[in-house]
């Protein structure tokens, strides 16, 4: 039980990072396209 608990926080965490990722990305590729056109 401890362990599923575990991997649901570990899971949790995986996809904080990676929406924290994924609005970075979205951050640069917009001030790219304002800068570019």
């Amino acid at each position: 039980m401890i362990g599923k608990h575990g991997h649901l926080i570990k899971r949790l965490a995986d996809i904080h990072v990676f929406v924290g990722e994924l609005r970075y990305n979205v951050k640069i590729s917009a001030t790219w396209f304002i800068f570019s056109s």
